[in-house]
Order: structure tokens, then sequence, then C-alpha cells
């Protein structure tokens, strides 16, 4: 992958199809229904832990589109 722009990251993954059941919401993935809903138990509970720094790197995100969408840019740029 090519890019003039370095904060964009890309993961590729590759594999044989497993020919399982799917249960899917959002980014989230299991096999059946119950499992999916204790996943997102488990999410909203904060069970999934921490990733360091990554607070700080969600606030400067928080910050860079509230600057453009109060500049008008994020509207432009997001058609």
């Amino acid at each position: 992958v090519l890019s003039t722009r370095p904060e964009i990251r890309v993961l590729a993954a590759f594999g044989q199809p497993l020919r399982e059941p799917i249960a899917q919401h959002g980014p989230f993935v299991m096999n059946t229904r119950e499992e999916l809903m204790q996943c997102l138990r488990d999410y909203n509970n904060g069970e999934f832990g921490t990733i360091d720094g990554g607070d700080e790197e969600m606030k400067q995100n928080l910050r860079a589109r509230m600057v453009l969408k109060m500049s008008g840019r994020w509207a432009r740029e997001n058609k």
C-alpha cells in the first residue's frame, strides 16, 4: 500500500474460510448471538482493557475533528 498520508494505517488479513456461523454487530464478530451479547456486555463493562496512550490519541482526534467541523471543512471533505 502506497500513501502520501502517513496517518493512514491498513490491516489486511487473509485465510481459509472457517465455514462457521457468524453473529456480527459493529466491529464485533462472534459465532453465536449469545457470544455476541456476552462480548458486548464485556465491552460495555470495560473488560477489554486499555491501550497505553489510547485516551490521549482519541482526545487529539476528537479535537481535530471539532476544529474541522467548526471551520466547515468537515462537511466539504466528508461528502
